[in-house]
């Protein structure tokens, strides 16, 4: 019995939009049911936006007139003003990311649309998680320290546990 042969499967931000059918005459009008482009909504972290300033990451193969016709048509919504980027790939250097080893710090190549809405149209971003509280009392502080001290006393002592650090 041969094994069963798997088709390789590209993910969809990869894929290419396939042409539009051409309307001819005598023939009944195209229809598009579902839109075959996404944009994703993105907060920018490196400085605060106007509230009628939104970006977001859409389909490599998006122009300027489709996301505003993407946002006007099926969203509703009035847009002023698009302007499109690509933002290429870059590495993060830093240890706390909750992904695999050959992915970590890289964030992939895309395609950044900033939208500037028209009318009475804004867009504020909620606040999911709150304010934390930063404020702790000294005992907390000196336990959380304690703590800090003891794994770090087990990590340099690792190769030799129970043995106590005077004995050397």
């Amino acid at each position: 019995m041969a094994a069963r042969r798997v088709t390789y499967r590209l993910p969809l931000w990869k894929r290419a939009v396939p042409r539009y059918p051409l309307y001819l005459e005598g023939r009944p009008q195209n229809r598009v049911l579902l839109c075959q482009f996404w944009m994703k909504l993105i907060k920018d972290k490196t400085f605060e936006l106007p509230n009628d300033r939104v970006h977001f990451e859409v389909h490599p193969q998006m122009s300027i007139l489709d996301v505003k016709q993407y946002l006007e048509k099926i969203y509703n919504v009035d847009v002023l003003k698009v302007r499109t980027y690509r933002r290429t790939e870059y590495t993060i250097n830093k240890d706390s990311f909750d992904v695999k080893e050959t992915d970590k710090g890289k964030i992939p190549a895309a395609k950044v649309a900033c939208v500037q809405l028209g009318g009475a149209h804004r867009l504020t971003f909620p606040n999911l998680f709150g304010e934390k509280l930063l404020s702790t009392t000294p005992e907390e502080d000196a336990t959380k320290l304690e703590e800090l001290q003891e794994k770090l006393n087990v990590a340099k002592n690792w190769e030799r546990p129970g043995i106590p650090p005077w004995f050397s």
